[in-house]
């Protein structure tokens, strides 16, 4: 074969590869199918304050695959909603095919960060933290979003200014301290009775705790807001 004929056979082969890449970037299935991804994971972080943003890669088989007028969706089990993940879709009319793609996803928000050195056991009051903008999916996942969430919670361990207050390093607000006088209530169906009591250990909102009446008997319930401990039968 001459230099003319290889240089032409050559030609051909790039033009071929090039057409069919582009015919692939440009199916409407392609398309389709990237929509119903995207939609698909913006849906699983729209509960989540911030500003999200998706990208999912090329259907690197969506030229083989059978035209479909109803694409779903999904993720496997263990996909994570945020950072690079995994989104399924599958054809379910008209034929019967999925595909899986990689995707990344990203959501700016804002959420609080300790305002100075904190130290273990510190109850937190506004002033103790501040707001800060970020990706989640670079942040832990039970990263604090309001004041709300963290105001009156005692930290478990130190944490230094400019870290993320997480739910996982705070310790509910106690509503009953040991040794506290608490309103003991027993209710059942079509009755509730009363009576004091004392704390006999510490407990957070909807924490079991342990009573001891005045007449010495010791009784399980459950502590609620305004020093009260209620047993429900």
């Amino acid at each position: 074969m001459n230099a003319a004929r290889i240089g032409t056979a050559l030609s051909l082969a790039l033009l071929g590869s090039t057409w069919h890449a582009s015919t692939l970037a440009d199916s409407p299935l392609n398309g389709q199918i990237k929509a119903v991804a995207e939609a698909y994971l913006k849906a699983q972080v729209a509960d989540i304050p911030g500003k999200a943003s998706v990208v999912v890669a090329e259907p690197s088989r969506s030229s083989r695959l059978a035209n479909c007028t109803a694409l779903e969706a999904f993720q496997p089990e263990g996909s994570k909603k945020l950072g690079n993940t995994s989104v399924g879709v599958r054809c379910l009319a008209s034929a019967t095919w999925s595909i899986y793609l990689s995707a990344r996803v990203n959501l700016v928000t804002q959420y609080l960060a300790a305002a100075s050195n904190l130290r273990p056991g510190q109850k937190l009051g506004p002033g103790d933290m501040v707001a800060k903008t970020g990706d989640l999916a670079n942040l832990p996942g039970d990263v604090i979003f309001t004041a709300n969430q963290a105001i009156d919670h005692t930290l478990i361990f130190g944490v230094l200014a400019g870290t993320p207050v997480r739910t996982g390093m705070l310790r509910d607000p106690l509503v009953v301290q040991q040794g506290q006088s608490v309103r003991l209530v027993l209710a059942g169906n079509g009755f509730q009775v009363s009576a004091e009591a004392v704390a006999l250990a510490n407990a957070a909102d909807g924490q079991a705790v342990k009573t001891k009446t005045v007449a010495g008997q010791v009784v399980s319930g459950v502590a609620e807001s305004g020093g009260t401990v209620r047993v429900t039968f």
